[in-house]
Protein backbone atom coordinates (compact mmCIF):
# COMPACT_ATOMS: atom_id res chain seq x y z
CA UNK A 1 0.00 0.00 0.00
CA UNK A 2 1.52 3.49 -0.97
CA UNK A 3 1.43 6.28 1.16
CA UNK A 4 -1.24 8.17 0.24
CA UNK A 5 -3.57 5.12 0.92
CA UNK A 6 -2.30 5.03 4.47
CA UNK A 7 -3.08 8.97 5.12
CA UNK A 8 -6.18 8.00 3.45
CA UNK A 9 -6.86 4.61 5.72
CA UNK A 10 -6.33 7.14 9.01
CA UNK A 11 -8.42 9.04 7.37
CA UNK A 12 -11.28 6.48 6.87
CA UNK A 13 -10.69 5.32 10.44
CA UNK A 14 -11.42 8.54 11.55
CA UNK A 15 -14.23 8.98 10.33
CA UNK A 16 -15.35 5.47 11.15
CA UNK A 17 -14.68 6.36 14.76
CA UNK A 18 -16.51 9.67 14.85
CA UNK A 19 -19.58 7.86 13.58
CA UNK A 20 -19.45 9.50 9.85
CA UNK A 21 -20.56 6.46 8.46
CA UNK A 22 -21.65 7.49 4.95
CA UNK A 23 -18.40 9.76 4.37
CA UNK A 24 -16.29 6.74 5.90
CA UNK A 25 -18.16 4.04 3.63
CA UNK A 26 -17.28 6.65 0.35
CA UNK A 27 -13.48 7.19 0.88
CA UNK A 28 -13.52 3.08 1.93
CA UNK A 29 -14.71 2.53 -1.73
CA UNK A 30 -12.29 4.43 -3.15
CA UNK A 31 -9.28 2.92 -1.22
CA UNK A 32 -10.91 -0.76 -1.68
CA UNK A 33 -10.49 -0.22 -5.46
CA UNK A 34 -6.95 -0.17 -5.28
CA UNK A 35 -6.30 -1.99 -2.25
CA UNK A 36 -8.60 -5.31 -2.20
CA UNK A 37 -6.57 -7.56 -0.94
CA UNK A 38 -5.51 -5.46 2.25
CA UNK A 39 -7.21 -6.94 5.69
CA UNK A 40 -7.42 -3.57 7.46
CA UNK A 41 -9.20 -1.97 4.54
CA UNK A 42 -11.50 -5.14 3.91
CA UNK A 43 -12.31 -5.51 7.28
CA UNK A 44 -13.63 -1.40 7.33
CA UNK A 45 -15.36 -1.48 4.37
CA UNK A 46 -17.36 -4.80 5.18
CA UNK A 47 -17.96 -2.89 8.56
CA UNK A 48 -19.01 0.15 7.71
CA UNK A 49 -21.47 -0.91 4.70
CA UNK A 50 -23.11 -3.10 7.27
CA UNK A 51 -24.04 -0.28 9.65
CA UNK A 52 -25.02 1.50 6.44
CA UNK A 53 -27.15 -1.41 5.72
CA UNK A 54 -25.40 -1.62 2.57
CA UNK A 55 -25.72 -5.58 3.14
CA UNK A 56 -25.26 -6.77 -0.56
CA UNK A 57 -21.27 -5.11 -0.56
CA UNK A 58 -20.37 -6.11 3.39
CA UNK A 59 -21.80 -9.84 2.69
CA UNK A 60 -19.54 -10.00 -0.17
CA UNK A 61 -16.01 -8.73 1.37
CA UNK A 62 -17.02 -10.71 4.49
CA UNK A 63 -17.54 -13.63 2.33
CA UNK A 64 -13.58 -12.73 1.12
CA UNK A 65 -12.53 -12.33 4.71
CA UNK A 66 -13.70 -15.17 5.66
CA UNK A 67 -11.63 -17.33 2.57
CA UNK A 68 -8.29 -14.94 3.88
CA UNK A 69 -9.12 -15.53 7.68
CA UNK A 70 -11.27 -18.77 8.21
CA UNK A 71 -10.70 -19.02 12.30
CA UNK A 72 -11.50 -15.23 12.66
CA UNK A 73 -14.24 -15.04 15.39
CA UNK A 74 -14.76 -11.39 14.66
CA UNK A 75 -15.05 -11.80 11.08
CA UNK A 76 -17.39 -14.80 11.60
CA UNK A 77 -19.57 -12.59 13.98
CA UNK A 78 -19.59 -9.78 11.74
CA UNK A 79 -20.77 -11.96 8.59
CA UNK A 80 -23.31 -13.41 10.52
CA UNK A 81 -24.92 -10.14 11.62
CA UNK A 82 -24.97 -9.23 8.03
CA UNK A 83 -26.76 -13.05 7.20
CA UNK A 84 -29.44 -12.23 9.94
CA UNK A 85 -30.36 -8.88 9.03
CA UNK A 86 -30.83 -10.08 5.03
CA UNK A 87 -33.57 -12.65 6.66
CA UNK A 88 -30.56 -15.77 6.39
CA UNK A 89 -30.98 -17.07 9.94
CA UNK A 90 -30.22 -20.35 9.62
CA UNK A 91 -26.66 -19.73 7.92
CA UNK A 92 -26.37 -16.44 10.63
CA UNK A 93 -26.90 -19.12 13.48
CA UNK A 94 -23.73 -21.72 12.06
CA UNK A 95 -21.37 -18.28 12.45
CA UNK A 96 -22.69 -17.21 15.36
CA UNK A 97 -22.18 -20.51 16.58
CA UNK A 98 -18.29 -20.46 14.93
CA UNK A 99 -17.18 -16.91 16.30
CA UNK A 100 -18.05 -18.00 20.33
CA UNK A 101 -16.00 -21.32 19.07
CA UNK A 102 -13.16 -19.93 17.99
CA UNK A 103 -13.48 -17.32 20.69
CA UNK A 104 -15.24 -18.14 23.83
CA UNK A 105 -14.26 -14.42 25.18
CA UNK A 106 -16.45 -12.83 22.52
CA UNK A 107 -19.33 -11.62 24.59
CA UNK A 108 -20.93 -9.41 21.65
CA UNK A 109 -21.51 -12.71 19.90
CA UNK A 110 -23.80 -14.32 22.27
CA UNK A 111 -26.78 -12.42 22.47
CA UNK A 112 -26.24 -12.75 18.66
CA UNK A 113 -26.23 -16.74 19.25
CA UNK A 114 -29.58 -16.73 21.47
CA UNK A 115 -31.59 -14.92 19.68
CA UNK A 116 -31.29 -16.77 16.44
CA UNK A 117 -31.35 -19.62 18.47
CA UNK A 118 -34.86 -18.17 20.04
CA UNK A 119 -36.08 -17.41 15.90
CA UNK A 120 -35.53 -20.77 14.69
CA UNK A 121 -37.37 -22.37 18.51
CA UNK A 122 -34.45 -24.20 19.42
CA UNK A 123 -35.52 -23.63 23.08
CA UNK A 124 -33.82 -26.53 24.62
CA UNK A 125 -30.46 -25.45 23.17
CA UNK A 126 -31.30 -21.52 23.98
CA UNK A 127 -31.54 -22.89 27.80
CA UNK A 128 -28.55 -25.05 27.88
CA UNK A 129 -26.19 -22.15 25.92
CA UNK A 130 -27.30 -19.52 28.60
CA UNK A 131 -27.16 -22.17 31.81
CA UNK A 132 -23.64 -22.55 30.59
CA UNK A 133 -23.10 -19.02 30.11
CA UNK A 134 -24.32 -18.32 33.68
CA UNK A 135 -22.30 -21.09 35.09
CA UNK A 136 -18.94 -19.82 33.31
CA UNK A 137 -16.50 -17.16 34.54
CA UNK A 138 -16.85 -14.89 31.56
CA UNK A 139 -18.17 -11.37 31.65
CA UNK A 140 -21.73 -10.63 32.37
CA UNK A 141 -23.22 -9.57 28.99
CA UNK A 142 -26.41 -8.00 28.97
CA UNK A 143 -27.60 -8.60 25.47
CA UNK A 144 -27.91 -12.23 26.75
CA UNK A 145 -30.10 -11.25 29.71
CA UNK A 146 -32.40 -9.11 27.54
CA UNK A 147 -32.81 -12.66 25.71
CA UNK A 148 -33.08 -14.74 28.75
CA UNK A 149 -35.28 -12.55 30.42
CA UNK A 150 -38.11 -12.68 27.67
CA UNK A 151 -37.57 -15.94 26.49
CA UNK A 152 -37.92 -16.89 30.62
CA UNK A 153 -41.41 -14.56 30.45
CA UNK A 154 -42.86 -16.13 27.02
CA UNK A 155 -41.96 -19.72 27.46
CA UNK A 156 -42.48 -20.33 31.56
CA UNK A 157 -39.32 -21.62 32.17
CA UNK A 158 -39.51 -22.06 36.10
CA UNK A 159 -36.21 -20.04 36.48
CA UNK A 160 -34.64 -17.67 34.47
CA UNK A 161 -30.64 -19.51 33.49
CA UNK A 162 -29.32 -16.20 32.49
CA UNK A 163 -30.42 -12.95 34.93
CA UNK A 164 -28.89 -9.98 36.00
CA UNK A 165 -31.77 -9.08 38.97
CA UNK A 166 -35.00 -11.00 39.28
CA UNK A 167 -37.09 -7.86 38.06
CA UNK A 168 -34.91 -5.50 35.70
CA UNK A 169 -38.50 -2.67 36.33
CA UNK A 170 -37.47 -2.38 40.02
CA UNK A 171 -34.12 -1.07 38.57
CA UNK A 172 -35.56 1.85 36.67
CA UNK A 173 -34.43 5.53 38.55
CA UNK A 174 -36.34 8.40 37.77
CA UNK A 175 -35.17 11.85 38.85
CA UNK A 176 -38.14 14.18 38.18
CA UNK A 177 -35.99 17.26 38.16
CA UNK A 178 -32.42 18.89 38.96
CA UNK A 179 -30.74 18.37 35.58
CA UNK A 180 -31.12 21.82 33.45
CA UNK A 181 -31.15 23.86 36.86
CA UNK A 182 -27.35 22.52 36.68
CA UNK A 183 -26.15 24.58 34.10
CA UNK A 184 -27.06 28.65 33.88
CA UNK A 185 -28.43 30.36 30.65
CA UNK A 186 -25.57 30.50 28.75
CA UNK A 187 -24.24 26.97 29.14
CA UNK A 188 -27.78 26.15 28.00
CA UNK A 189 -27.19 28.15 24.56
CA UNK A 190 -23.47 26.44 23.93
CA UNK A 191 -25.09 23.27 24.64
CA UNK A 192 -27.83 23.42 21.64
CA UNK A 193 -25.01 24.98 19.99
CA UNK A 194 -22.55 22.03 20.33
CA UNK A 195 -25.95 19.69 19.58
CA UNK A 196 -26.96 21.47 16.61
CA UNK A 197 -22.87 21.20 15.29
CA UNK A 198 -22.55 17.68 15.62
CA UNK A 199 -26.21 17.04 14.04
CA UNK A 200 -24.88 18.31 10.99
CA UNK A 201 -22.97 14.90 10.79
CA UNK A 202 -26.26 12.95 11.82
CA UNK A 203 -27.07 9.83 9.84
CA UNK A 204 -30.80 8.70 9.40
CA UNK A 205 -31.54 5.46 11.66
CA UNK A 206 -34.05 2.45 11.27
CA UNK A 207 -34.72 3.39 15.03
CA UNK A 208 -34.90 6.38 14.70
CA UNK A 209 -38.46 8.21 12.90
CA UNK A 210 -38.42 12.08 12.06
CA UNK A 211 -35.30 12.24 14.45
CA UNK A 212 -31.40 12.60 14.68
CA UNK A 213 -28.90 11.39 16.84
CA UNK A 214 -25.36 13.13 17.31
CA UNK A 215 -22.53 10.72 15.86
CA UNK A 216 -20.22 9.46 18.04
CA UNK A 217 -19.20 10.18 21.94
CA UNK A 218 -20.84 14.11 22.77
CA UNK A 219 -18.48 13.92 26.25
CA UNK A 220 -15.28 13.61 23.62
CA UNK A 221 -15.68 17.62 23.40
CA UNK A 222 -13.18 19.86 24.66
CA UNK A 223 -15.77 22.54 25.90
CA UNK A 224 -16.24 23.84 29.35
CA UNK A 225 -20.54 22.76 29.17
CA UNK A 226 -19.45 18.98 28.27
CA UNK A 227 -16.95 18.45 30.93
CA UNK A 228 -19.69 19.88 33.14
CA UNK A 229 -22.37 17.77 31.51
CA UNK A 230 -19.68 14.95 32.21
CA UNK A 231 -19.54 15.73 35.93
CA UNK A 232 -23.50 15.74 35.98
CA UNK A 233 -23.75 12.18 34.07
CA UNK A 234 -21.19 11.20 37.03
CA UNK A 235 -23.04 11.99 39.64
CA UNK A 236 -26.26 10.62 38.21
CA UNK A 237 -24.43 7.53 38.47
CA UNK A 238 -23.34 7.68 41.49
CA UNK A 239 -26.84 8.47 42.70
CA UNK A 240 -28.40 5.14 41.14
CA UNK A 241 -25.13 3.04 42.04
CA UNK A 242 -25.69 4.18 45.94
CA UNK A 243 -29.66 3.38 46.05
CA UNK A 244 -29.31 -0.14 44.81
CA UNK A 245 -25.96 -0.58 46.54
CA UNK A 246 -27.67 -3.00 49.23
CA UNK A 247 -29.44 -5.46 46.41
CA UNK A 248 -28.08 -8.84 46.68
CA UNK A 249 -28.33 -8.71 42.70
CA UNK A 250 -25.65 -9.26 39.71
CA UNK A 251 -26.28 -5.83 38.34
CA UNK A 252 -24.35 -4.80 41.65
CA UNK A 253 -22.34 -7.33 42.90
CA UNK A 254 -20.59 -7.32 39.35
CA UNK A 255 -20.45 -3.86 39.02
CA UNK A 256 -17.64 -2.86 36.36
CA UNK A 257 -14.81 -2.04 37.95
CA UNK A 258 -13.42 -0.46 34.75
CA UNK A 259 -15.44 1.40 32.61
CA UNK A 260 -16.16 4.48 30.27
CA UNK A 261 -19.10 6.69 29.65
CA UNK A 262 -20.41 7.27 26.36
CA UNK A 263 -23.44 10.44 25.35
CA UNK A 264 -24.83 11.35 22.67
CA UNK A 265 -27.79 13.53 22.13
CA UNK A 266 -31.88 12.42 20.61
CA UNK A 267 -33.74 15.43 19.05
CA UNK A 268 -37.00 13.99 18.12
CA UNK A 269 -39.45 16.28 16.41
CA UNK A 270 -43.24 16.37 15.58
CA UNK A 271 -44.80 13.19 14.92
CA UNK A 272 -40.98 11.18 15.88
CA UNK A 273 -40.60 8.71 17.86
CA UNK A 274 -37.54 5.82 18.62
CA UNK A 275 -38.61 2.28 18.50
CA UNK A 276 -37.93 -0.90 20.74
CA UNK A 277 -34.22 -1.28 21.79
CA UNK A 278 -31.85 -1.94 24.01
CA UNK A 279 -27.90 -0.76 24.59
CA UNK A 280 -26.33 -4.15 24.55
CA UNK A 281 -23.24 -2.55 25.28
CA UNK A 282 -24.01 -1.03 28.26
CA UNK A 283 -23.98 -1.50 31.60
CA UNK A 284 -26.58 1.23 32.87
CA UNK A 285 -28.40 3.65 30.65
CA UNK A 286 -29.59 6.59 30.65
CA UNK A 287 -31.19 9.86 29.44
CA UNK A 288 -31.31 13.74 30.57
CA UNK A 289 -33.79 15.69 29.32
CA UNK A 290 -32.85 19.17 27.74
CA UNK A 291 -36.15 20.11 26.21
CA UNK A 292 -39.54 18.60 26.43
CA UNK A 293 -42.47 19.63 24.13
CA UNK A 294 -46.24 20.11 25.61
CA UNK A 295 -47.43 16.58 25.32
CA UNK A 296 -51.18 15.15 26.20
CA UNK A 297 -52.18 11.59 28.01
CA UNK A 298 -49.59 9.08 26.77
CA UNK A 299 -47.44 11.20 24.10
CA UNK A 300 -44.12 11.63 24.55
CA UNK A 301 -43.44 9.14 27.29
CA UNK A 302 -40.75 6.52 27.67
CA UNK A 303 -41.58 2.64 27.75
CA UNK A 304 -39.69 0.01 28.88
CA UNK A 305 -40.82 -3.46 27.98
CA UNK A 306 -39.01 -6.85 27.79
CA UNK A 307 -39.09 -7.05 24.13
CA UNK A 308 -36.65 -6.61 21.66
CA UNK A 309 -37.80 -5.71 18.22
CA UNK A 310 -37.43 -8.80 16.36
CA UNK A 311 -38.60 -11.27 19.06
CA UNK A 312 -41.86 -13.17 18.18
CA UNK A 313 -44.12 -12.98 20.64
CA UNK A 314 -46.14 -16.39 21.93
CA UNK A 315 -48.05 -14.61 24.40
CA UNK A 316 -48.52 -10.78 24.66
CA UNK A 317 -50.55 -10.72 27.73
CA UNK A 318 -48.02 -12.16 29.67
CA UNK A 319 -45.39 -8.92 28.38
CA UNK A 320 -45.20 -6.50 31.49
CA UNK A 321 -44.70 -2.94 30.26
CA UNK A 322 -43.99 0.21 32.18
CA UNK A 323 -43.79 4.27 31.14
CA UNK A 324 -42.64 7.39 32.38
CA UNK A 325 -43.84 10.46 31.24
CA UNK A 326 -40.24 12.87 31.51
CA UNK A 327 -40.63 16.33 32.27
CA UNK A 328 -37.74 19.25 31.30
CA UNK A 329 -34.85 18.61 33.74
CA UNK A 330 -35.51 15.45 34.86
CA UNK A 331 -33.48 12.21 34.12
CA UNK A 332 -34.27 8.32 34.37
CA UNK A 333 -31.48 5.98 34.66
CA UNK A 334 -31.94 1.43 34.18
CA UNK A 335 -30.02 -1.51 33.13
CA UNK A 336 -28.56 -1.40 29.92
CA UNK A 337 -30.76 -4.69 29.30
CA UNK A 338 -33.80 -3.30 29.41
CA UNK A 339 -35.25 -2.35 26.38
CA UNK A 340 -37.66 0.83 25.39
CA UNK A 341 -38.95 3.02 23.34
CA UNK A 342 -40.27 6.81 22.76
CA UNK A 343 -44.66 7.69 22.19
CA UNK A 344 -44.85 10.10 18.89
CA UNK A 345 -46.34 13.26 20.47
CA UNK A 346 -47.77 16.02 18.15
CA UNK A 347 -45.96 19.73 19.33
CA UNK A 348 -43.90 21.78 17.04
CA UNK A 349 -40.96 21.93 19.80
CA UNK A 350 -38.40 19.31 19.81
CA UNK A 351 -38.09 16.76 22.20
CA UNK A 352 -34.20 16.43 23.15
CA UNK A 353 -32.50 14.16 25.52
CA UNK A 354 -28.88 13.30 26.67
CA UNK A 355 -28.45 9.57 26.28
CA UNK A 356 -25.80 7.56 27.71
CA UNK A 357 -24.25 4.70 28.62
CA UNK A 358 -21.67 3.39 31.41
CA UNK A 359 -19.87 0.63 29.14
CA UNK A 360 -17.61 -1.64 30.71
CA UNK A 361 -13.88 -1.67 29.31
Amino acid sequence: MNKIDNDLLIKAVNLFQDGQYQKCEDLTEKIYKNNNDNLKVLNLYASVCAINENFDVAKTIFEKLIVLQPNNANISNNYAQVLRSMGDIELALIFFKKAVNYNQKLMIAYPNLFECLYLKENYKELHKRLLSLQKSDLPKSLGSVAISDFATNQLDWKKNPYQICDNQFDFIMEQEEGFVDCFNENEIKELNRIIDLKLKNARSQNLLNNGFQTPGNLLDSKEKVIEKLSGIIDQRIDLYKEKYSKMDCDLIRKWPSSFSVKAWAVVIKKGGYLNFHNHEFGWISGSLYLNMPKIKNDEGRIEFSLRGPNYPIIDNSKLKKISFRPKESSSIIFPSSLFHRTIPFDDDKNRISIAFDLRPN
